[in-house]
């Protein structure tokens, strides 16, 4: 077989084979991920939030006398700005957001 048969053999394959290549990948859901030091009112429930916020000692402790629900296991209170956030500990998603009362 001569060069050129087989070079234009193979390229007719590589060409075949890359009209089968495009395939689309699924899209991932879009995450927006919040800041520290974003604005409270563009936060909202379903986002993540930084991991500032996660941290125990950012936690609120006394939330009962906030008039905020107990936190379920593996959530905390957090104040960001002038809203009180309940973050999910394992993966910083907001579950909840609570304005301040003065």
């Amino acid at each position: 077989m001569n060069m050129k048969a087989l070079f234009a053999g193979m390229a007719l394959a590589g060409l075949m084979a890359a009209g089968s290549l495009p395939v689309q990948a699924a899209q991932e859901p879009t995450v927006n991920v919040k800041s520290p030091g974003v604005e409270a009112e563009s936060l909202e429930k379903g986002d993540k939030i930084s991991d500032q916020y996660r941290r125990k000692e950012n936690a609120i402790s006394n939330w009962k006398q906030k008039g905020l629900p107990a936190p379920k296991e593996d959530t905390q209170w957090a104040l960001v700005n002038d809203k009180y956030v309940l973050i999910e500990i394992t993966n910083g998603t907001i579950i909840d957001i609570v304005p301040v009362t003065k």
